[in-house]
């Protein structure tokens, strides 16, 4: 008796099952032509052409100039704006030197709300030193144009001279 194969029943075999299990995708093929090398010499390529670039527009620039950018300084007699800036600038510098080095970045109101500034000036020349300060800072910021300056000038010289005695005074009684 000869016995015949079946065929096998598809509908009841169970889950296929792989000849070799799955190891995953393939590793980059490692060539001297790869990704690996490219990209680190092109990065340090385009650092040194911008470094390069970066010094050579260095060399070309101009040396700032230390004035101040909201004043204009002309080549004739200086206008009275910027006659009434310069003065303000010295009053500033006065109240700097008796004062300390705060009193450098002082506006115009934390010099007028300053009580030991009050304490040491007579009332009419602290009056007119924060009149003339609100003038200035117009000058300075809106472009206005004084009226005259004749009045203004010989007070900003007298108030230093007064501000250096005074300064004096305070410095030989301690």
């Amino acid at each position: 008796m000869t016995k015949t194969q079946e065929p096998a029943d598809t509908s009841t075999a169970g889950a296929l099952v792989p000849p070799r299990p799955n190891l995953g995708p393939e590793p980059w093929p490692i060539h001297p032509n790869s990704f690996g090398g490219t990209i680190p010499v092109t990065l340090l390529v385009l650092l040194v052409v911008g470094l390069g670039l970066r010094v050579r527009r260095g060399k070309r620039r101009k040396p700032r100039e230390e004035s101040s950018p909201l004043v204009e300084s002309s080549q004739g007699d200086p206008s009275p704006r910027e006659q009434l800036i310069a003065t303000s600038n010295q009053i500033r510098n006065a109240l700097f030197q008796a004062f300390g080095p705060s009193w450098r970045s002082k506006t115009t109101e934390e010099i007028g709300n300053d009580r030991s500034l009050i304490e040491r000036l007579d009332p009419d020349d602290f009056g007119r030193l924060i009149t003339f300060l609100i003038l200035a800072d117009r000058a300075k910021f809106a472009g206005s144009e004084p009226e005259s300056l004749d009045d203004w000038t010989t007070w900003a010289a007298g108030f230093s001279a007064r501000l250096r005695t005074r300064e004096a005074r305070e410095t030989m009684k301690k």
